[in-house]
């Protein structure tokens, strides 16, 4: 690639990712007011929220109107970005008063307060190079998240269906999901015209996820280090780290109730009716994300009435009710909460006649087998048996060595220290007979941490079963431990409040969050190792599958990781060394500007330099630093796909139709440049029909036929499929091998 057309991708890519920040400055800056100044986390999460809103609305309404291409993105963000400036300039918010009115510390950060953002900013600076350089292979993203977006980039609507009106992969549910986070991950696609950056807002979702967390911390009674400590915590839990690097929802769905909750809450507490306005948005944005969010959505709605309801009922018989009706920012707010909250759900009624998810026995990440005919049940009942309150039998063993052993694999040293502290907490109490005051906050944050544990509980597949054999749970678990991010929110939310009570010491702090991020980390890249090399057939295990087997075969589970880890240990202890040069670096430099020494000591070099030659300084730096990762994305592309996208682009055009059935790769196919066209062309005739499925093929033009890995076929499948694949069934493998453990690409014979 050029290294002049990859600066011009960029620059696009910063006026889209920049375009609203003048507005979302604006809009932060008119809720800082005179009487009461919020703190700076709270200050960058108004802006982090507003851009998330922002943006999101501009892809739903382009999307809408089928203009959601490049250039109408690129001129809506300049028109957006021209808004905020005028806005600013009609307030006067000069550059002077801008700093005046940014919040301030209310006391200096120490040097364990220092080290604890340091490290999460270090963190963060890894999950940057690992979605710049590493392509994606989680199974969903692959399977139908990816498939979207890049169905977008081709149509400029947002679609779900080919060029012959078919739906474009075979997923029955997700054509009625919820796509408003997917937004943010097209709008990151389109300046480059391939997935370089598609992963950045999973990036966004972690830092908004951290920050609520922080506020929510403080909300309820945690001092600023403990605070800081529980968010750094929840970000290192190594799940979480490893959901980054995937188009999954589950982050984004967690940071964003936890972002609706903090600001129906500093509403509550504050009155200020900005923050009521946001809070609504960021819930219409919130319940548009994925269906259990409306279920998240009532329960925070409901939480947030019952307090403004009692605050009604005592407050004095004089007072009277002020509640400004007629702002603005409240009918922008309802306005918001009505366009991204119903957006989706409407589009379904309208264009499917189905506005909510139709659960079958198909788990959301690998298929099972679904129950014998006889015993079909109402779908309402299916999902209820998925779920883990039905599933979990507690009198069961097995049971809870399938649990404990999944949680502490995938959740590891964070999840462990914070629980301890809760206990401790209970402990302390018991021992020194030192409750807190049951006051408001404290019913709250219990009521909020058994509530988001019971929806966890009663969320469909929770189990890792589709519900198939009563009171049994599946390794499966383990992987969709994610549906649990909120209540592990409100865990994090709830050791930061007991150690405060308990007055837990700093040292220990620090050294706790500082193990976990390397320890998450390492732990993410180890299952990501694991993950890769089921993905290219090396090994035929999955990481929660891996961890099950370790009950039964620790000797075997043993050799399969060395196996797996072998090849890949220096990669993986290469993020580690990084996060610790990252995090000596942050440190050294926020030491120097906490101090004030940075005015005198680095800073006179820069100022003998003129600004043209600092900034064109900035600007060769990150360009050529992005391009070497998107290099790099090139390598590991090339190998973690087996050479997929050399073969598509040697062998076929831009625009040529590839069909595939019996795969949940079909982003595959697209190339990398997403500029193939990709028809789901399902297996649905039997053996001595399949004559018609190939004379389908050739009416609509396809020449390429995709198929495998294949999972667990029915015997009469796997006679059609080996028949067409023989010498005289109608495909000829032109790539790949070993279709049962990956995808093959096969053309389609004359006749």
């Amino acid at each position: 690639m050029v290294i002049l057309q990859h600066l011009w991708e960029l620059i696009l890519f910063l006026v889209i990712l920049l375009g609203p920040l003048p507005l979302c400055l604006c809009f932060a800056l008119i809720n800082q007011t005179d009487n009461i100044k919020s703190s700076l986390p709270h200050f960058l999460l108004v802006i982090l929220t507003a851009w998330s809103i922002i943006q999101v609305s501009l892809g739903l309404i382009l999307g809408t109107f089928e203009k959601l291409t490049l250039t109408p993105v690129i001129f809506t963000e300049l028109i957006i970005s021209i808004i905020g400036f005028c806005l600013i300039y009609l307030k006067k918010y000069t550059f002077s008063f801008v700093l005046a009115k940014l919040p301030k510390l209310k006391q200096p950060l120490n040097k364990i307060e220092l080290l604890i953002i340091s490290s999460a900013a270090a963190v963060a600076l890894v999950l940057l190079l690992i979605i710049a350089t590493k392509p994606i292979t989680n199974y969903d993203s692959l399977w139908f998240h990816l498939p979207a977006i890049s169905r977008w980039y081709q149509t400029g609507a947002l679609t779900l269906l080919d060029s012959t009106g078919n739906w474009i992969f075979d997923h029955q549910d997700a054509i009625v999901y919820p796509y408003n986070w997917h937004i943010l991950n097209f709008l990151s696609v389109l300046p480059f015209g391939e997935d370089f950056l598609v992963a950045f807002p999973q990036l966004i979702a972690w830092i908004i996820q951290g920050i609520s967390v922080y506020l929510l911390s403080i909300y309820f009674g945690a001092s600023r280090i403990n605070s800081m400590a529980a968010s750094s915590l929840l970000l290192t839990v190594p799940m979480m780290i490893n959901q980054v690097n995937t188009i999954h929802i589950d982050l984004p769905l967690s940071a964003l109730f936890t972002v609706s909750l903090y600001f129906g809450l500093s509403y509550y507490s504050r009155r200020i009716i900005s923050d009521f306005a946001l809070f609504l948005a960021a819930l219409g944005l919130f319940t548009g994300i994925k269906i259990t969010a409306i279920i998240y959505g009532a329960f925070i709605l409901g939480g947030l009435a019952i307090l403004e309801l009692k605050k009604i009922w005592l407050r004095p018989k004089n007072t009277q009710f002020n509640f400004q009706l007629k702002s603005p920012l409240l009918f922008l707010g309802i306005a918001l909460l009505l366009f991204l909250g119903g957006f989706w759900y409407v589009r379904n009624l309208l264009h499917i006649n189905h506005p909510i998810q139709n659960f079958t026995v198909l788990s959301p990440s690998l298929p099972v087998s679904p129950p014998p005919k006889n015993l079909e049940s109402p779908e309402y009942l299916k999902i209820w048996k998925s779920t883990l309150l039905n599933q979990f039998d507690i009198t069961k063993i097995s049971n809870w060595q399938i649990f404990i052993s999944q949680i502490i694999a995938r959740l590891q040293l964070p999840f462990i220290a914070m629980s301890c502290q809760i206990l401790a907490w209970l402990v302390f109490a018991s021992f020194k007979k030192r409750i807190p005051p049951i006051n408001e906050k404290f019913v709250s944050l219990i009521i909020l941490l058994v509530g988001t544990g019971f929806l966890y509980f009663i969320t469909p597949f929770s189990s890792g079963t589709g519900g198939e054999i009563v009171g049994q749970l599946g390794p499966l678990l383990g992987f969709n431990l994610r549906y649990g991010f909120p209540f592990l929110s409100t865990i994090a939310v709830t050791a930061a409040v007991s150690a405060t009570l308990v007055r837990t010491t700093d040292k220990l702090i620090v050294l706790t969050v500082l193990i976990s991020s390397i320890v998450g980390i390492f732990s993410s890249e180890i299952f990501d190792a694991i993950k890769n090399a089921s993905f290219t057939g090396n090994s035929i295990i999955w990481g929660s599958k891996l961890i099950d087997q370790f009950k039964s075969s620790p000797i075997e589970a043993s050799k399969t990781v060395i196996a797996i880890l072998g090849p890949n240990l220096i990669d993986i202890c290469k993020y580690v060394g990084i996060y610790l040069i990252y995090l000596l670096f942050i440190y050294l430099l926020t030491w120097q500007l906490s101090q004030s020494r940075f005015l005198t000591t680095l800073l006179p070099p820069f100022q003998r330099l003129s600004q043209t030659i600092v900034i064109c300084s900035c600007i060769a730096l990150i360009a050529s630093t992005t391009w070497v990762w998107r290099e790099k994305r090139e390598v590991n592309r090339t190998e973690i796909y087996q050479g997929m996208y050399d073969y598509l682009e040697k062998n076929t055009l831009p625009g040529e139709k590839i069909g595939f059935f019996l795969s949940h790769r079909s982003y595959l196919f697209y190339g990398k440049n997403l500029n193939r066209q990709v028809l789901y062309i399902p297996l649905k005739e039997k053996f001595n029909q399949s004559t018609k499925w190939a004379d389908n093929l050739r009416q609509n033009g396809v020449k390429i036929v995709a198929l495998g890995p294949l999972t667990s076929l029915d015997e009469n499948t796997k006679k059609t499929v080996s028949w067409l694949t023989s010498d005289d069934g109608y495909l000829e493998s032109v790539w790949g091998e070993n279709v049962s453990q990956k995808s093959v690409l096969y053309r389609l014979k004359s006749k």
